[in-house]
């Protein structure tokens, strides 16, 4: 397909070693690849570690565009930005192939993430998307939040570690589980050093105790305390429902422990043991919800 062919134009190898100091190197899309997503025989991306410039980002979204069997991509640290994900928004929101996506260790950022909202949101195929690592905020979280609110609800793991997402962003993500209790199939969350204390817990914890499909949570390396620790527990089974539970690993010469908690839910806990949790109010983008312990939290 020579038009086809003629987008490479522009994306060529280089050699990081041999750029002159502050010039990004950025990939060549192999022909190999290129060919095969125009004849709809590829199936899976993987460009982890090339760095990318719009050049070669424009060249491998118009072949991705053009393929109807890309069910997984993967451009885990590839250099993408706030600016450069933009390119992304069309296949992310019209892919009907598209079933796991990993955009980790890049620098997408709140900017980035909202940018995509409508993508997201418009994405009803999504299984599994890998956010860890991309200095996303608040802002971020809502995104993914909206997403799950109105548009997909099968999703089944999201990874948001390793990003200062913080009480709020815990917030937003609660609200969200709260307001799809009933139809969302999501099952593993992994919020590992994202900054949360006892507040996020107890919005998470409000929100993930009345979700039945809801199975693994991830929330090593955060803020919170004995107190944070008890109520997730309970969310996630009390005292006969959790594998691993929630662990002190004391190192030595540590003054405090290490919070390690990786839940994994064998079945709903009893209804009796469930707080009742009000509808939440609605919140603004601009005005970020108050992280108090209640998904639906809004001054």
């Amino acid at each position: 397909n020579t038009n086809f062919m003629a987008a490479v134009v522009g994306a060529s190898l280089v050699n990081e070693s041999q750029l002159p100091s502050g010039v990004s190197p950025y990939l060549e899309i192999e022909r190999d690849l290129l060919n095969s997503l125009a004849k709809h025989e590829k199936s899976s991306v993987t460009l982890t570690g090339q760095k990318l410039n719009d050049a070669a980002l424009r060249v491998l979204t118009y072949a991705i565009q053009r393929s109807m069997s890309v069910s997984v991509i993967n451009m885990a640290d590839t250099g993408l930005t706030n600016d450069s994900i933009t390119l992304f928004k069309t296949i992310i929101a019209e892919s009907k192939s598209l079933c796991t996506l990993d955009l980790s260790n890049n620098m997408i950022g709140d900017h980035g993430m909202m940018s995509l909202r409508d993508a997201f949101a418009s994405n009803t195929n999504l299984d599994h998307l890998y956010l860890q690592f991309n200095q996303i905020g608040w802002k971020g979280a809502m995104t993914i939040s909206n997403a799950i609110q109105t548009g997909n609800k099968r999703i089944l793991s999201i990874d948001l570690s390793n990003n200062p997402i913080g009480d709020l962003g815990a917030t937003h993500i609660a609200r969200a589980l709260w307001e799809t209790k009933d139809q969302s199939m999501l099952e593993t969350l992994r919020l590992n050093n994202c900054g949360i204390g006892d507040p996020g817990c107890a919005a998470l914890a409000h929100a993930l105790s009345q979700c039945p499909n809801f199975k693994v949570l991830h929330v090593n390396d955060n803020q919170f305390g004995a107190k944070g620790s008890r109520m997730l527990e309970n969310a996630m089974g009390g005292q006969g429902g959790v594998t691993g539970g929630v662990s002190d690993i004391i190192q030595p010469g540590d003054e405090t422990p290490e919070k390690v908690v990786v839940m994994m839910r064998t079945s709903m806990p009893p209804e009796e043991r469930l707080p009742h949790i009000p509808a939440p109010s609605s919140s603004t983008e601009d005005e970020p919800p108050k992280a108090d312990g209640k998904p639906g939290a809004q001054s």
